[in-house]
């Protein structure tokens, strides 16, 4: 279907491939045989030189430059801009730019003051740029839209917790802000349409022939899309049900979002984990649903909630398998036998009990004591008399000596050496000690005999 420019004739397509032409005149009359006059609206008219055969579209501008068809008169006009009049009519706010005879744009909103709404026509130029018209106003509590009145897309729009940020470039790409990151991230190319659904985090985009559906805009790489035949003309979201309206021509398909993946978003605005995490377990795993549990474990962290972390990490398979732990690589360095490696990775995360009872188990006592004496460890006096238990019910009474010999309790280790038959070990012990008394004395004297 096609309209001649001047208003004349209107050509359409039938569906068993004619041509139909219709004659468009609400009047036809010849002024003195030189005129003919064709009245193709109200307030225009084609006079045709019927010699010459010129035609020329005649338009009228008296009464109103704009018609108002079924308004009921309510109209609140607002001239506070110098360069546009606003109007607004049963939560529709249409814009005048002065000078121009029709509407510029109009759109929908329930906030009208002046103060709220910002229009922007050319007021400054740009390299670049012709036509810079734009338009900022409130499309609820907590949605600033920005819109371009030339082609009427969409430039900005955030999201209803004002973390995330929707814009558009100069070549249709629609690009993601995070707005505490400040990183930007492009997650579609040449769009003619893109949405909020209302009280959720979810976006729904039209690219050419695609219905493009983010769940979980946190992920953008995972889109769900719907080949479609025509445009999105509107997005509505009521009793539990959103759909999305595309206008394929003659009749409006409506297409019905998954409800249950929006609601997992309002869940988790809402705080309420128990209920996100219900709601996953109920799905099948899908790219979505994947995208869905490593933000819900992300949040989980970041509120402490760690039981709802781990449920997300086994739902993701991103357990591990141990390996990486402290105690595992300690245990695979003493299996090595490399103790000084498994001793340093305990004491490294703060494990000193761990590093202590290790060398307890091979019987390394020295090097347990040596660990709780360097870490200031407040059962040390305890660890040196269980040490010295374990060797004397060993029957290693040389050993016991050797330890009493490095705590100096001369007499006690000299007795465990002769005990055990070193008398040489003894008396050299003896004689090494800068003061002698008659005990020691003796000792060494025997034990030189």
């Amino acid at each position: 279907m096609a309209w001649k420019r001047d208003g004349s004739r209107l050509v359409a397509g039938t569906l068993c491939g004619g041509v139909e032409l219709f004659d468009c005149c609400l009047r036809r009359s010849v002024y003195k045989n030189k005129f003919e006059m064709t009245y193709v609206g109200l307030s225009q008219v084609i006079v045709k030189n019927l010699s010459s055969g010129t035609r020329v579209v005649l338009k009228s501008h008296y009464g109103y430059e704009v018609p108002w068809q079924g308004t009921g008169g309510n109209e609140k006009f607002f001239f506070e801009n110098e360069n546009v009049c606003m109007v607004f009519n049963a939560g529709e706010l249409s814009l005048i730019e002065y000078g121009i005879n029709e509407i510029l744009g109009t759109v929908r909103t329930e906030f009208m003051n002046p103060h709220l709404i910002s229009v922007r026509l050319n007021e400054r130029k740009q390299r670049g740029v012709e036509d810079n018209k734009k338009m900022a106003y409130l499309v609820d509590l907590k949605t600033i839209t920005v819109v371009d009145m030339l082609t009427g897309f969409n430039i900005a729009t955030l999201n209803e917790t004002g973390r995330t940020l929707l814009f558009r470039d100069k070549k249709l790409k629609l690009h993601l802000l995070d707005v505490d990151t400040q990183v930007c991230t492009t997650i579609l190319n040449y769009f003619t349409y893109v949405q909020w659904v209302p009280l959720s985090d979810v976006v729904v985009a039209q690219n050419r022939g695609n219905l493009c559906v983010w769940y979980n805009i946190d992920s953008p790489e995972r889109v769900t899309m719907f080949p479609i035949k025509g445009d999105i003309v509107d997005l509505e979201r009521s009793d539990g049900k959103t759909e999305v309206l595309v206008n394929e021509g003659v009749t409006t398909i409506s297409y019905t979002l998954d409800e249950g993946l929006i609601e997992f978003g309002t869940a988790v605005d809402d705080g309420d984990f128990v209920r996100a995490v219900t709601f996953l377990e109920s799905l099948e795993m899908s790219l979505e649903t994947e995208a869905m549990w490593k933000t819900l474990s992300r949040l989980a962290l970041e509120a402490r909630q760690l039981h709802i972390a781990e449920r997300c990490f086994a739902a993701l398979g991103d357990g591990g398998d141990g390996t990486n732990h402290v105690r595992v690589r300690a245990k695979l360095a003493v299996l090595d036998k490399n103790f000084k490696l498994a001793e340093s990775i305990l004491l490294e995360h703060g494990y000193v009990d761990e590093a202590i009872e290790m060398y307890q188990e091979l019987h390394k006592w020295d090097e347990a004591i040596a660990v709780a004496a360097a870490k200031g460890h407040p059962e040390l006096e305890n660890l040196r008399a269980a040490h010295y238990q374990w060797l004397s019910e060993t029957a290693q009474e040389e050993k016991a000596g050797e330890v009493k010999e490095r705590e100096g309790n001369y007499s006690e280790a000299v007795n465990l050496y002769l005990k055990v038959g070193l008398p040489a070990k003894a008396g050299r012990l003896a004689m090494s000690q800068e003061i002698i008394d008659k005990y020691h004395y003796q000792v060494a004297w025997n034990c030189c005999r």
